[in-house]
């Protein structure tokens, strides 16, 4: 992602909607405090302030509000910016509390391009708001800007400084298994803090005993799901663990999880259970079943669901028993769809101050992907059958094809790829004959059509067919593992990435298939049990050494002196 913007790039009128909130908590104001040796009672001292103010709590200072306000306007306004020349009019509106969520906003006043040419002031109004969409503060800046391609004169060219996507956000993850961390993955690849929080009573995630490389708490099967995590062990079933809970999603901008539809709210995941200590926290829930209907309490995993959405009656050969895709397609189908819905629900909250419960299922997800499969089944007398060579139910011809040394699949879904390929196959009779001349004959005839072509394609390598047919006719040979993690497109791509592990050594991995500035894989291994728990506790939630010790004496971080 560019980081700021050129002068030419502001457009007087235009509204810029600074992305994303920040939670302003007890250690914020502790160290602002600290710093401008305020120390008066009715922002450091909460008893004062319940006893002693109208509001009834601790009002955080007026320059925190500015400096949080203006800090999340820097990358959309000042991010390449030569100087700040002026700040003015700064207007405290409304009180601000810990705990509350600011958002800013901005809107381009003026623009004016110097004498020199190579440079313009922007002016904007920003506006400071909080979670009940309240306006905190206003205030006016005015910033001098490169014009692009012309860097800074006085320096040479500006830096090229890019940030990860999703930096800054913090999500608290209570998942397990395959779902749920293949897609809170792609959010630590864009730059996310995912903290796993993980049950210490059942060892954490299941994932670090999933053979067949597994052994001391890890496993080659959790590390493909979490690199880049930070991992907290804590019992949501122990009231204290509860109360960490919440203090967490305080200092959150979501929590994700992927537990039986009964769960989440007896554990307390929910919009509804959370929402008191933060308004715009968006809680996004994806079961096997749903949070309602007759199995919201049933277990589901991917095999089951490809049986219940009707998937494995289409898949493996006409004469053979039903089959399931080879990886975990509703699983990884079912955490992108989480991470979409996510996204769009912070981004909902960033724009109003209020978070919501967002919830999905993998047999929705599963059936929404019968697409037209479905269209034809609910609309029309049409029953879905599985066809030989991994064919497609109406285009022909769309299938494997046994070559001389291995397979190659074959894709013409439209009348100039079939016209190539007879080209390609030398077949020029099968070009001119009727039966096969558009999509419905070839449908209607493909009893006859198909072995001819594969008497044809049995005459040569994959290889050989592939240099004949590649840019002409949709095509592809059917590779093993180990050949298509070796393909030079997905070289090309970066997509096999390295991961230094201190047990398992250096671990070769699938990338990120996100690629956009600023959006680098976090190198970092999936973290061990509970890696981080003292660190977030004393660090993001300020504990200090006593409560984190009572905590974990009570049971609420895992066993008594585990």
């Amino acid at each position: 992602m560019a980081y700021g913007r050129y002068f030419e790039e502001f457009t007087v009128g235009e509204v810029l909607r600074h992305w994303p909130g920040r939670t302003i908590n007890e250690a914020d104001c502790t160290w602002f405090a600290l710093l401008t040796m305020n120390q008066h009672p009715v922002h450091s001292d909460a008893h004062y302030a319940a006893t002693h103010t109208q509001h009834g709590q601790r009002l955080v200072l007026g320059p925190l509000v500015f400096s949080i306000g203006i800090g999340m306007t820097v990358a959309d306004v000042s991010g390449k910016a030569i100087a700040n020349l002026e700040i003015e009019k700064i207007t405290h509106e409304a009180p601000t509390f810990i705990g509350d969520t600011l958002y800013s906003e901005s809107t381009v006043l003026e623009t004016r391009e110097s004498k020199q040419g190579d440079r313009g002031t922007v002016t904007v109004q920003t506006r400071v708001s909080n979670q009940r969409g309240e306006r905190v503060m206003t205030f006016k800046r005015t910033a001098l800007l490169p014009k692009k391609n012309h860097g800074d004169p006085g320096r040479g060219r500006l830096p090229r400084m890019t940030r990860a996507p999703l930096d800054g956000l913090r999500v608290l993850a209570v998942s397990q298994f395959g779902a749920g961390p293949f897609g809170t993955q792609l959010l630590a690849d864009l730059g996310a803090e995912v903290i796993k929080i993980e049950d210490p009573r059942v060892g954490g995630d299941v994932a670090r005993e999933v053979g067949p490389y597994a052994g001391e708490d890890d496993s080659l099967y959790f590390q493909a799901f979490n690199r880049g995590k930070k991992s907290i062990t804590l019992d949501l079933e122990h009231p204290e663990g509860r109360a960490v809970l919440r203090d967490l999603a305080r200092v959150s901008h979501a929590v994700y999880n992927n537990l039986r539809g009964d769960l989440p709210e007896r554990l307390g995941v929910t919009y509804a259970a959370l929402r008191d200590v933060n308004p715009a926290l968006v809680c996004c829930s994806l079961s096997g079943f749903g949070r309602t209907g007759p199995r919201a309490a049933e277990p589901a995993f991917d095999y089951l669901i490809q049986g219940y959405a009707g998937w494995m009656s289409v898949s493996g050969e006409p004469d053979g028993p039903p089959g399931k895709c080879g990886v975990s397609v509703v699983d990884f189908a079912g955490g992108y769809a989480s991470m979409a819905a996510l996204l769009a629900g912070l981004w909902d909250a960033q724009r109003t101050g209020v978070g919501r419960d967002i919830e999905l299922s993998l047999l929705d997800t599963a059936v929404s992907m019968l697409s037209y499969y479905a269209i034809w089944a609910l609309n029309r007398d049409w029953q879905p059958a599985r066809v030989e060579d991994s064919g497609h139910q109406s285009i022909v011809p769309a299938q494997n094809f046994p070559t001389r040394d291995g397979f190659i699949v074959i894709f013409c879904n439209k009348e100039k790829f079939w016209t190539s390929l007879v080209q390609a196959m030398d077949l020029p009779e099968v070009a001119r004959d009727p039966r096969f001349a558009t999509f419905a004959d070839r449908l209607a005839h493909k009893s006859v059509l198909v072995p001819i072509l594969k008497a044809r394609f049995a005459e040569r390598t994959t290889s050989e067919w592939l240099s004949r047919l590649r840019g002409k006719v949709p095509c592809a040979p059917v590779n093993t593992i180990a050949e298509a993690l070796a393909d030079e497109q997905v070289a090309a791509r970066d997509m096999i990435v390295e991961v230094k592990h201190p047990r398992f050594g250096v671990l070769r991995e699938v990338g990120s298939p996100v690629k956009t500035e600023g959006a680098a894989p976090n190198l970092s291994p999936a973290p061990a049990l509970g890696q981080h728990t003292d660190e977030i506790l004393r660090t993001l939630l300020q504990y200090d050494p006593a409560r984190i010790a009572a905590l974990r004496a009570s049971g609420a971080l895992g066993e008594p002196n585990d």
